[in-house]
């Protein structure tokens, strides 16, 4: 057989090299990493210095003196409850209460002396003292009287009969005179100084004043009086 030649000019190919893949082993007992934290929270800017808000007041108070916004305010003067007490402290004003209370109690006050009325009688001319009832009449009787304090007996008379025997009863109270007609056979007469003479209503007590006269009848009057018996 005849040999080949090889042709003159040609390359012999070249065949790539085939490089097997290489496939990374993977551990499984590996201990899985932390996820990375996140990042930090950017840091807060701090406030402004008290400098920068006081300069804005700067007007009220001066440049040369550095006071807060709260000097600027102005406050309301707190109201003190006296219902807040501790038990323990104690206050000016209890104080002066307690030493009001003892003050009463050391110095009672002295009541106004009363004034000494009497009853001048024009028949007799006498003056009956006012510290006790006077029962007046023209034959009076004190078992017809019932109640309160027991009367002193005043007798006046007059020919014609006219004065009954229990006619009118006379009494202090608290300084007031007090004129009660007993159901007397002609009534009673009182008059106030600058009034009329008005008629007493039989068993009601009618309260008189200084100066004034009471009439009985048949010329017999009783006048109030201030002075000794």
């Amino acid at each position: 057989p005849v040999p080949l030649t090889p042709a003159v000019g040609l390359a012999p190919e070249v065949v790539p090299e085939v490089v097997p893949e290489v496939v990374p082993e993977v551990d499984v007992g590996a201990t899985v990493r932390e996820a990375p934290e996140p990042p930090a929270a950017p840091a807060v800017a701090p406030p402004e210095s008290s400098e920068s808000v006081e300069s804005g007041y700067d007007y009220l108070f001066g440049d040369t003196m550095f006071r807060s916004v709260s000097d600027a305010v102005v406050h309301e003067s707190a109201v003190v409850d006296d219902t807040l007490h501790d038990g323990e402290t104690v206050l000016t004003s209890d104080i002066a209460k307690i030493r009001g209370k003892r003050r009463s109690k050391k110095e009672p006050v002295e009541p106004a002396p009363a004034q000494n009325l009497v009853l001048a009688v024009s028949t007799t001319g006498t003056r009956e003292s006012l510290a006790q009832p006077i029962l007046v009449g023209r034959s009076p009787s004190v078992s017809q009287i019932s109640g309160g304090q027991i009367p002193r007996l005043l007798t006046v008379g007059t020919p014609d009969q006219d004065i009954s025997r229990n006619h009118v009863q006379v009494t202090l109270e608290g300084g007031t005179v007090v004129v009660t007609d007993l159901h007397s056979r002609n009534g009673t007469m009182v008059e106030l100084p600058g009034k009329s003479p008005q008629k007493l209503r039989a068993g009601e007590p009618t309260s008189v004043i200084l100066g004034t006269v009471i009439d009985l009848g048949s010329g017999v009057t009783l006048t109030v009086e201030e002075g000794d018996a």
